[in-house]
């Protein structure tokens, strides 16, 4: 089981650090084999704006190409406060807006093979008023 969780919305965003002589187009062909597999056009890019994403499917596909039956569960924080000004969502539906967008970035934004094995899991800061936890 792989697991992530975020608490604003400004930890969605990443990009890949790797160099052309560390590793970046090992990254590159990996991510177009798996946006292949997935029906994703060539033209989404995955090395900027949500490379943390990608990644994590690129495991995720790697496991279960290998018999390993993974799951990645991602699981979205609501009602935190802040005193730096990130944007933290109060609820499961201010997060949807984000994720949409994030998968739209993707080109995810229909069913794709490895969409049954990805599971958000909204969970309430301790001692925040938002509303309680909602798996989809």
């Amino acid at each position: 089981m792989l697991v992530e969780a975020k608490a604003h919305l400004d930890e969605l965003k990443s990009r890949c650090g790797a160099k052309e002589k560390g590793g970046l187009r090992q990254i590159r062909d990996a991510l177009a084999g798996l946006k292949r597999a997935l029906g994703v056009d060539e033209e989404c890019d995955w090395l900027n704006g949500y490379y943390q994403l990608a990644n994590r499917l690129a495991v995720l596909n790697f496991l279960t190409q290998n018999g390993v039956p993974a799951r990645l569960v991602l699981v979205y924080l609501t009602g935190d406060t802040r005193e730096d000004g990130m944007t933290c969502p109060r609820n499961e539906v201010e997060w949807q807006v984000a994720l949409s967008d994030r998968d739209q970035w993707l080109g995810l934004e229909g069913d794709h093979p490895l969409a049954k094995r990805i599971h958000k899991v909204f969970l309430p800061v301790l001692g925040s008023n938002a509303a309680g936890p909602i798996e989809t």
